[in-house]
């Protein structure tokens, strides 16, 4: 009678180990990355090739395995049509319910800038790239990083002598 008792008791304890030893015991679960681009519009192909160069730079970056240390990286791809309302409602999603890691958006500079607060209400990170709003990164600044030049650097670049010559 004490024996088919402990087994009672035992039995759960077993299955709910054996059902989450993978998850429990080395199987990592994936690193999620969100991207939000206007895949839709006038600035589809600034789109097009940011996803384009950051599949290939997954790819390198990795050898080809799409895994970092051991975690397969999962991309969500979301099109926020230019629109700033679309961005930081897909941005919330991606956070929300589906757990996202990061966040790497968007063509759009006016949606660049509505998903700001988003990743600073989720305490995460948002890789803008290609918007190039000054602001994204100076006065809106939270915990955005630019994946490239804002336009006061190209207007540095192109030799202006209000700002002298930069280099970037």
């Amino acid at each position: 009678m004490l024996f088919k008792r402990r087994l009672k008791a035992i039995i759960p304890v077993v299955l709910t180990m054996t059902l989450t030893a993978g998850w429990v015991w080395g199987a990592e679960p994936p690193i999620k990355i969100g991207i939000v681009q206007g895949f839709s519009g006038a600035l589809e192909a600034y789109a097009k090739q940011m996803l384009t160069g950051f599949k290939m730079g997954l790819e390198y970056g990795t050898k080809g395995k799409s895994e970092i240390m051991g975690r397969k990286v999962d991309l969500i791809v979301e099109d926020d049509q230019l629109k700033p309302d679309v961005a930081k409602r897909l941005i919330t999603k991606l956070y929300a319910d589906d757990k996202v890691d990061l966040v790497v958006g968007t063509t759009s500079s006016a949606a660049a800038l509505a998903m700001l607060p988003v990743a600073l209400e989720f305490k995460k990170i948002l890789l803008v790239e290609p918007a190039v709003a000054d602001s994204i990164t100076g006065s809106a600044w939270n915990q955005s990083l630019r994946g490239r030049r804002n336009s006061c650097i190209a207007l540095c670049s192109k030799g202006n002598r209000k700002y002298g010559n930069v280099l970037y």
